[in-house]
């Protein structure tokens, strides 16, 4: 049976589904389970090193460990939020004013947020901990989670409590904040994606550059550990950014060419769930390689941890001796 083709910046139901579309979101559908299989793990292994760092003395908690569990479950909100997908591909529909409907609308929104102010917040913690060696307190941290979580969810709410009946609506090839609320989309997601990816990319390079003269003035030779990650780091930090920008920006750029009165099609917006939904596995890839010794190494106490100690080494002696001194230390 030839599917039916129907405007793709309809907020109605889209039924049946149009051939781009439904391989379209079959594709993201796949990659979306594959970001929620990855961060389910891993949050699930970052909380239970919280509960058996607590049970081996460790009072207060790693502050980054407590910035990437975070990070890692807004990711986790996102995949939720894409994985509905297969809802739709399953019925070969997207039916709005369901419960599917609202339900990937608020965790597609939250999801994106939550991962942008995350992205930041674990730029700026360690921009001032590596360029001015300056930490949060550990109550000052723990509100400052509370209150980004809480701005967060007040941005995926706040306009289903304005506009109770119509809010997440089809936005294209998915749930989301539909098209007559364009200034909704912009106050409550699209202006911080954007101001996060200008932040972060500012703020990591800024790092990079720190780092890389640092090294090359030898400003770490009193410790031969501290300056093989030191050139850990100055590597590591150029994937962060980008990784995020990647998968962001072409959402962002779709979005706005729609409220810039452009047709945006099937196809490309299959390309942009795309991304999105890679952001999950990519965040998960990305800090298991480069901060391996913070994710799977042994315990280290808040207080005395820095930015750098963080950082998987490259050299492999240097990484077992690091590990040894890590050892010492947590015993």
């Amino acid at each position: 049976m030839k599917r039916s083709i129907q405007p793709a910046d309809s907020a109605g139901t889209l039924s049946p589904l149009p051939t781009e579309l439904y391989r379209g979101l079959t594709a993201v559908t796949v990659l979306a389970f594959l970001s929620l299989v990855t961060t389910a793990v891993l949050f699930a292994h970052l909380s239970w090193r919280f509960i058996t760092w607590k049970h081996r003395g460790h009072a207060r908690i790693n502050q980054y460990v407590a910035l990437l569990l975070n990070l890692v479950l807004a990711d986790l909100q996102q995949a939720i939020g894409f994985s509905l997908n297969v809802e739709w591909v399953r019925n070969d529909s997207i039916t709005v004013l369901t419960p599917t409907c609202w339900t990937q609308g608020w965790f597609l929104n939250a999801g994106d947020v939550g991962g942008a102010v995350f992205t930041f917040a674990m730029a700026v913690h360690l921009f001032a901990d590596i360029v001015f060696d300056w930490r949060l307190g550990h109550t000052p941290f723990l509100i400052s989670i509370v209150v980004l979580w809480i701005f967060n969810y007040f941005l995926a709410t706040i306009g289903i409590i304005l506009h109770p009946g119509d809010f997440y609506m089809r936005a294209g090839p998915w749930c989301w904040i539909q098209e007559k609320y364009m200034d909704e989309r912009i106050w409550f997601h699209y202006l911080w994606i954007l101001a996060v990816e200008f932040a972060t990319l500012l703020l990591y390079s800024l790092m990079f550059v720190v780092l890389w003269r640092r090294v090359r003035g030898f400003f770490y030779a009193d410790s031969d550990i501290t300056q093989i990650r030191a050139e850990s780091a100055a590597r590591s930090v150029i994937a962060y950014p980008l990784i995020y920008v990647v998968c962001t920006l072409p959402a962002v750029i779709g979005r706005l060419r729609i409220i810039a009165g452009e047709k945006v099609g099937f196809t490309e917006f299959s390309v942009i769930g795309v991304m999105l939904c890679s952001n999950g596995w990519l965040d998960v890839l990305v800090y298991s390689i480069t901060r391996k010794s913070l994710i799977f190494g042994p315990a280290m106490p808040s207080g005395e941890v820095h930015g750098l100690e963080t950082f998987s080494t490259w050299n492999r002696t240097r990484g077992r001796a690091d590990h040894r001194c890590q050892l010492e230390r947590t015993t």
